[in-house]
């Protein structure tokens, strides 16, 4: 099965995406400037990368050493092995990408808590 991106639901308040990811492949990156908070339900062990920038602020798909983990935290994501987790207010990237080296098909579920305006 190729890799999804599906929008689920979005309202004035959250936005909820399904990304189903094959194995040794990433996700599509997700633009989360309109983030306050973030939490990922995983299938399997998924790494959260923030992915590298061209010179004009565009996101470039990182599914190499480009990219970079998100680190393991109180709170925060386990960059390695996890399959659920929470970004919290205050540290919320601009972009990230899940990427997928568990060996299988991993199905992700991102909600995405969107700033009050």
């Amino acid at each position: 099965m190729a890799t999804t991106h599906t929008l689920i639901k979005e309202t004035r308040s959250f936005r909820i995406i399904k990304q189903v990811i094959d194995n040794l492949d990433a996700g599509e990156i997700l633009h989360l400037s309109d983030a306050l908070s973030l939490y990922v339900h995983s299938t399997t062990a998924t790494v959260f990368t923030v992915p590298a920038c061209t010179d004009a602020g565009v996101p470039i798909d990182s599914t190499d050493a480009s990219a970079i983990d998100i680190p393991a935290g109180e709170s925060v994501f386990n960059s390695t092995a996890a399959k659920a987790g929470v970004i919290p207010e205050g540290s919320v990237p601009l972009f990230m990408q899940l990427y997928n080296g568990s060996g299988g098909e991993s199905t992700n579920f991102i909600y995405i808590i969107k700033r009050p305006y």
